[in-house]
């Protein structure tokens, strides 16, 4: 007697978590005068490879004149990337992003909430922050 075995093809999901995306700072200036795939280099083909990409973006990304230095209390670190930052993100084959750091209010409320619209209509997901508790979990 013979007997046949169905082949079934084993399916792979390839995920890259990146920790944290800095596109502000001094990434910034050759993000902006560049181009938006300069600023990952040799990094570019790993990450638009994944099945899945996911990054803590570690900056307020809002217009130059958006929202001021936080002040409430001291912090010597302010990280603020230009618009072109998501278009960067998504060169880079970004799925989502995180939200939930230490930098997210570096330019105060107004650029957080300038940065959620322009994520969004980006069609860019994200977590860990938002307009309410609701939208940030």
């Amino acid at each position: 007697m013979v007997s046949s075995q169905t082949a079934t093809a084993t399916k792979y999901l390839t995920v890259a978590l990146v920790g944290d995306v800095m596109l502000g700072r001094l990434v910034n200036g050759p993000l902006v005068t560049d181009g938006p795939a300069y600023v990952w280099g040799n990094t570019l083909p790993l990450l638009t490879g994944a099945d899945l990409t996911i990054g803590n973006l570690e900056c307020v990304v809002a217009g130059r004149d958006s929202g001021r230095p936080w002040s409430h209390w001291p912090k010597k670190f302010h990280f603020k990337s230009e618009p072109a930052a998501i278009s960067s993100l998504h060169l880079a084959g970004f799925d989502a992003v995180l939200l939930a750091n230490n930098h997210v209010l570096d330019y105060d409320v107004e650029a957080l909430l300038e940065m959620l619209e322009r994520l969004e209509r980006a069609g860019t997901p994200y977590t860990g922050a938002g307009r309410n508790l609701q939208e940030a979990s």
